[in-house]
């Protein structure tokens, strides 16, 4: 976690405060999941989710947040 830029104090304590198993499971994935990975496409992913849903919703009269037809 050092290596991460997690403050070596700070790391010690999170480490001592979990149990065996969640240390085993944590060094097994630990370079696989860097902190704050994938928040960008998660992000894009709930914008085009929303806007999708937005569209449908406007097609069926239901809102009127895009100018198609009106």
């Amino acid at each position: 976690m050092q290596s991460l830029g997690v403050d070596p104090t700070e790391a010690n304590q999170r480490v001592a405060a979990m149990s065996d198993t969640e240390v085993a499971l944590l060094v097994g994935r630990l370079d696989q999941t860097p902190a704050g990975a994938g928040w960008f496409a998660t992000l894009l992913w709930a914008v085009v989710v929303i806007a999708v849903i937005l569209l449908i919703t406007d097609l069926l009269g239901l809102t009127g947040v895009y100018p198609i037809g009106n």
